[in-house]
């Protein structure tokens, strides 16, 4: 499942967007330079699969993605409940900003996040 909410940036109390819509999200994200996909594995992948076996089921669209991005590599991250470093690891990819560079910006701090649990407001 995937959402996403656009909020004012001056108001973090205005939600200007709320959809679960995958063409919607992805025209959004499109519009400031984000790609937006969805893929389907080739091959089941089963709770603990390895690295190599993620990559293996999603090769197709990854090498897709690596000749028409020019990256040269691919990394997976699996993280179940009882990760002893879960939170840590969660947090680095919540802040907004983070993109390879951090950029110091707090804005993500501003706004409300999904977090498991938290009832979805309607």
């Amino acid at each position: 499942m995937s959402r996403i909410r656009i909020f004012n940036d001056t108001d973090p109390s205005t939600v200007l967007l709320e959809t679960r819509e995958h063409a919607a999200i992805a025209r959004e994200l499109g519009q400031v330079g984000v790609r937006f996909e969805q893929w389907q594995a080739n091959a089941p992948v089963a709770p603990g699969a390895s690295q190599d076996e993620v990559i293996a089921a999603y090769k197709a669209d990854i090498d897709r993605l690596m000749a028409e991005g020019g990256y040269k590599a691919v990394d997976v991250i699996s993280l179940t409940a009882d990760h002893p470093q879960k939170d840590a690891l969660r947090q680095k990819f919540l802040v907004e900003g983070w993109v390879a560079n951090f950029t110091g910006s707090d804005i993500a701090q501003r706004f409300p996040r999904y977090e498991r649990g938290q009832a979805l407001a309607a």
